[in-house]
């Protein structure tokens, strides 16, 4: 499977009326969640052999800041389930690794651009430590997937 483009969307339910099919560009489905995601996302990498170039995640996400509908465009990534304060570690830090965040995100002209909030859990109410632009489950873990990948870790 070779492909320049590739769309990743954790159910097909985020595909309403297969509006994404419209493009001609291949949908990974990677299901719920930053495992089921950067298995799947690393699975359909190692098919492509190197040939794709851009990995666009236009998956749901919830948001304290952003209007429903409004599209947006993550350019940094937060682990917002990693809690390592008791060892010394910031909010969002893994432990022995430098940043809280990635800053892997493209900006698009014209469009927001957001800080993505990734965890295993649902947001149903305020962060009490954290104003969280956009909240999901699978950003962090397709970021710091294809980081890993292009060597940059």
């Amino acid at each position: 499977m070779t492909y320049q483009l590739l769309l990743t969307i954790a159910l097909p339910q985020e595909n309403v009326d297969c509006r994404l099919d419209r493009f001609g560009i291949p949908v990974l489905y990677t299901g719920v969640g930053k495992v089921n995601a950067a298995l799947r996302l690393a699975e359909a990498l190692a098919q492509s052999a190197g040939q794709t170039r851009t990995v666009i995640n236009p998956g749901a996400a919830g948001s304290h800041l952003f209007d429903a509908g409004e599209v947006v465009c993550a350019t940094r990534f937060v682990e917002r389930d990693m809690d390592a304060r008791a060892l010394g570690f910031s909010l969002g830090q893994t432990p022995f690794e430098d940043d809280i965040h990635l800053e892997t995100g493209i900006a698009i002209p014209g469009l927001s651009q957001a800080i993505c909030y990734t965890g295993d859990s649902f947001v149903t109410q305020r962060h009490p430590e954290w104003d969280m632009d956009v909240i999901d489950m699978e950003a962090y873990a397709l970021a710091k997937t294809l980081v890993h990948l292009n060597g940059q870790m």
